[in-house]
């Protein structure tokens, strides 16, 4: 599989959480996520490494989130590397509830039913394979213009001419992608409130403007 944001891995977040993890350290991470603002610090144990189709993630338990209660924040999660802001140290050590394996490099299959995991997959993290480039291109450039919620004029020109350069089949299976990603993000925290509400009805008409939507 390739990465066109193989780049993530070199963030400076992502090292601070690799090397949080590797002394079972407690991070503070802040994390985009659509339509959430303020971004509040959320307190995590870094486990894993996973890869789904379209992104890279990492494994964490979630101890606490600023301003929400504890039976709302808890819980076992999964985050887009693509998405830390920032990671600093959370200011005390954790005792690992499994196998911590971020600073080996091993990468997890992730699957969207029931959280599992399945074996590591043996290969280097990192090593780019050749693909068909143009619609995961225009995947990422979707979930981009999407993470805001401010669709300018640029972007929907741009993404236009990217949905042209797609089949149906292409399209379809995109924008089913795109919309499982923004289900999954929205629901990441057990919770969906009204500006979540909207940013999924905006998410629809967008693609729908563009060709499809599930």
């Amino acid at each position: 599989m390739s990465w066109d944001n193989a780049t993530d891995l070199d963030s400076e977040a992502v090292k601070n959480l690799v090397e949080l993890a590797s002394r079972s350290r407690l991070a503070c991470v802040v994390y985009k996520k659509p339509a959430e603002n303020p971004t509040p610090r959320r307190y995590v144990e870094p486990y894993k490494f996973l890869e789904s189709s379209e992104n890279l993630l990492v494994r964490c338990y979630q101890v606490r989130v600023e301003g929400r209660k504890k039976d709302d924040a808890e819980g076992w999660r999964s985050f887009r590397l693509d998405r830390f802001i920032s990671v600093s140290d959370g200011g005390e050590n954790f005792s690992p509830r499994g196998t911590v394996s971020l600073h080996r490099g091993e990468v997890f299959q992730y699957i969207f039913n029931h959280d599992k995991l399945r074996e590591p997959v043996p290969r280097n993290i990192k090593k780019k394979l050749e693909v068909k480039m143009t619609p995961r291109k225009y995947a990422r450039h979707i979930d981009s213009v999407l993470l805001d919620g401010k669709i300018t004029d640029a972007e929907l020109e741009q993404a236009m001419k990217y949905a042209k350069m797609l089949s149906a089949d292409e399209l379809k299976l995109v924008h089913a992608k795109v919309y499982i990603g923004v289900l999954r993000e929205v629901t990441l925290d057990g919770t969906v409130n009204e500006a979540e509400e909207a940013y999924m009805a905006s998410v629809r008409i967008f693609l729908t403007g563009l060709g499809w939507c599930p």
